[in-house]
């Protein structure tokens, strides 16, 4: 049996503090619709290198949730 949930999300991000350092961080509220009904919180810490087209990030976040089907 196969089992699958169905949904979208929205996402606001903000950034934390300012300035221009090559590594930032940013908030990151969801909101789930569909299936899973719910919202979560977190952050991202992010990295911009000097050559073009090269970043990465990392994020965690906690989602607080219902699964209905």
């Amino acid at each position: 049996m196969e089992n699958e949930a169905v949904g979208t999300f929205d996402v606001k991000l903000a950034p934390i503090g300012a300035g221009d350092a090559p590594i930032g961080s940013m908030s990151i509220d969801k909101t789930f619709h569909g299936d899973l009904q719910g919202i979560s919180a977190g952050q991202m810490l992010a990295f911009r290198s000097g050559v073009e087209g090269s970043a990465g990030y990392v994020a965690m976040g906690r989602v607080t949730a219902v699964l209905s089907r």
